[in-house]
């Protein structure tokens, strides 16, 4: 608990910095996460994994020129709630996002699909905004994706950090915020 406290105090001016308007959260934990698995393997060997739909070199963390992401917090235990929130003036896909863990060999979705179905999506507003209510959990990750799609999160979740990337407003650019998870 006091880890968690100083990681609120210690980052709050930094997570705050860059604001669009009244939006107000937290973009990224300060410094590199405490632990980093080596490796996010699936043991289903039908498993696929969710793509990268979006352009590295277009991510920014918390901010675009139009859009603002935030989360209410920089360190979840499993089974809390996360509360994602997006201030955006275009129109985009509330669906089109990525909840990956950095690992070793970088940043992986969590999630992906065990019966070769297509990962598609469709065009719902979020001009304005939109807000995620995320359970840190396999069961809540899923709940908050896509209805129509056969998502599984494999392997279970484990300690670390985690990114939530959305890529689904219309142009190029991505918006990132991170938090850390402790299982």
């Amino acid at each position: 608990m006091k880890r968690r406290l100083f990681l609120f105090g210690a980052t709050g001016v930094v997570g705050l910095s860059g604001c669009l308007g009244t939006q107000t959260g937290y973009i990224q934990p300060e410094g590199d996460p405490t632990e980093i698995p080596s490796e996010f393997v699936c043991e289903n060997s039908e498993f696929n994994r969710h793509v990268k739909p979006y352009d590295l070199d277009r991510l920014r963390w918390g901010d675009t020129e139009d859009e603002s992401l935030r989360v209410n917090g920089l360190s979840f235990n499993y089974g809390e709630t996360a509360e994602i929130s997006l201030h955006a003036n275009e129109r985009g896909t509330s669906d089109s996002f990525n909840f990956e863990i950095y690992t070793e060999n970088g940043w992986r979705d969590v999630r992906g699909t065990t019966d070769g179905s297509d990962i598609g999506y469709t065009d719902e507003g979020v001009s304005g905004g939109h807000t995620w209510e995320i359970e840190l959990t396999e069961d809540g990750i899923i709940s908050a994706s896509n209805d129509s799609m056969p998502l599984k999160v494999c392997p279970d979740l484990v300690s670390g950090r985690y990114r939530f990337v959305f890529w689904g407003l219309i142009g190029d650019e991505s918006v990132a915020v991170s938090f850390d998870i402790d299982v």
